[in-house]
């Protein structure tokens, strides 16, 4: 083994040869975690909304006037809420 193979070694490699691996740094566990955590939050509201007792239209004016009473409670205007507000009506027609 020439002097110039050692130079091209990556600690990966280095590393690898005596069985040993890199720590991982608390930014990639932190990452991890957060992702997992994300995806668990839209399993499960995907699975509460397929297992919900009530008809999609049903759950969607719900949903519709719980927004709208939380948008009123805090003064919140714009083009949000109208938008909102046109999307409903024109589903329960």
């Amino acid at each position: 083994m020439k002097l110039e193979d050692l130079k091209s070694l990556s600690k990966e490699d280095i590393f690898g040869a005596l069985g040993l691996e890199s720590k991982r740094s608390k930014a990639g566990a932190m990452t991890t975690s957060l992702g997992l955590f994300a995806a668990g939050l839209v399993v499960g509201a995907v699975t509460a909304l397929m297992f919900a007792p009530k008809t999609g239209n049903e759950l969607r004016e719900e949903v519709g006037n719980k927004l709208r009473s939380v948008t009123n409670r805090t003064g919140a205007q714009g083009s949000s809420k109208s938008q909102l507000e046109h999307e409903t009506s024109s589903r329960r027609t």
